[in-house]
């Protein structure tokens, strides 16, 4: 029927994505052929470059294709011949359920990130006008499977226009906390590249750039510390973006490494003294922890690990442990430990919950194969 509206409709991209529409139209009671043939002949379509998205459009401009919300904002409701089908409408209606529950435990986790153990992609969105934006961007990517190594907050254009207007709309809202993340790659773009620096294909670059752009509005001189970063020794293969904020977070204070990372505007060099029970227990891990330059940068990674929760006293000694200490940059060193062990336990919490809500939101194939979600308490994470 499709080939006879319109010669080449079953070959485009978009047409499983319009054959579902269809399918959700006419579970809800509606004429699918009918809506089909009106959209077809609303204008020409020899000219589109995917007449089956532009035909998806023009059945529902809207994007929602069902009368009834979804579970996510992007995705469209239960039919209600589907919702009361003997057969599949517990089925559809438990699955609804569990994403409702999952968004909750996804959000949940993602708003309770601190700093250092916010997932990459969230380090700048610490913003309390703007609390509930690392929840919505974690669904957000857990729903679309968004890898976790990809630092752009939404990951990579959706095509589906629904799904579309949820990312334009994260987006833009990111955008107002953090500024346009593509300014701040065009403003050291340059520099970079007369670096060495490869910004066309270095993941970690457009992390790298905004820091810089952070420093500069703090007063420092980001320009001379990246080139005197640069001028150390060459840059690796590969990940030389964060092979030179290593260098430069070396020769900063504590607070400034921190001015960066959230995007503030001031940067100060001093930070608050710890107890001298936490500067007693560096100094019995080693001797030079204490000592040397990069102490404060140390004395900050156990100032958030403290204020986090986490028991310092047990931790500290176990990460030492690990392996020998670097000769240069010692506290360094422990502090990257610190913080890494810290975003590995978060991550691993939030992963959890938001793997089951990548598969509930998925693509739904037979019921009858699928293990049925277990009912659980909304709220609580899926263990």
């Amino acid at each position: 029927m499709a080939e006879d509206l319109h010669r080449g409709l079953t070959a485009s991209l978009a047409y499983p994505t319009l054959r579902a529409h269809l399918a959700i139209n006419g579970a809800d009671g509606h004429d699918p052929i009918a809506a089909l043939s009106t959209a077809v002949l609303g204008r020409e379509l020899d000219t589109a470059a995917d007449p089956a998205a532009v035909l998806d459009w023009r059945l529902d401009p809207t994007a929602g294709h069902s009368s009834n919300p979804g579970p996510l904002p992007w995705l469209p409701g239960i039919p209600t011949t589907l919702a009361t089908h003997e057969k599949y409408g517990p089925y559809l209606n438990a699955r609804a359920d569990l994403i409702h529950a999952l968004v909750v435990d996804v959000r949940e986790q993602a708003n309770h990130c601190v700093p250092t153990t916010a997932p990459p992609w969230a380090t700048h969105l610490n913003d309390p006008a703007h609390e509930q934006l690392p929840g919505d961007l974690a669904v957000w990517r857990a729903a679309t499977d968004v890898p976790t190594q990809d630092r752009r907050p939404t990951g990579a254009p959706q095509p589906g226009a629904a799904a579309a207007r949820v990312q334009h709309d994260l987006d833009a809202r990111t955008a107002a906390v953090q500024g346009d993340p593509r300014s701040a790659a065009r403003e050291w773009a340059p520099l970079a590249t007369r670096l060495g620096l490869d910004v066309r294909h270095d993941p970690y670059w457009p992390e790298l750039a905004g820091r810089l752009t952070s420093l500069r509005r703090a007063g420092l001189d980001a320009a001379g510390m990246l080139t005197a970063a640069a001028a150390e020794k060459s840059l690796p293969d590969e990940q030389g973006a964060a092979a030179l904020w290593w260098r430069m977070s070396r020769h900063l204070s504590p607070a400034a490494v921190t001015t960066a990372s959230k995007t503030t505007t001031r940067a100060t060099t001093e930070a608050p003294a710890l107890p001298r029970a936490w500067r007693d227990l560096a100094a019995s891990i080693d001797l030079r922890l204490t000592t040397v330059d990069d102490w404060p940068t140390l004395e900050r990674a156990i100032q958030d690990a403290d204020t986090a929760g986490y028991d310092v006293a047990t931790e500290l000694p176990r990460l030492a442990a690990k392996g020998r200490l670097a000769t240069e940059g010692t506290a360094t060193d422990l502090a990257y430990r610190r913080r890494a062990a810290s975003q590995t336990t978060n991550e691993t919490e939030l992963t959890v919950a938001a793997d089951q809500l990548r598969l509930s939101a998925g693509p739904i194939a037979r019921p009858e194969e699928e293990i049925r979600p277990s009912p659980r308490r909304p709220g609580r994470p899926a263990r």
